[in-house]
């Protein structure tokens, strides 16, 4: 899945996804980016809010 991700400029992220939430997938987003000395892209975490 990632392995094969190009350079994005800007990634936008649901904070509230089931089975791996948005904090958590930063973390793995920057890891991968650290460990293949990749340039940061700018992460934009929100979240509909919409539960009852």
């Amino acid at each position: 899945m990632i392995e094969n991700a190009g350079d994005f400029d800007v990634v936008i992220i649901d904070y509230h996804m089931p089975y791996l939430d948005g904090l958590e997938a930063t973390i793995k987003i920057r890891e991968f980016e650290n460990s293949r000395n990749r340039k940061k892209s700018y992460i934009i975490a929100l979240t509909a809010g919409a539960f009852k």
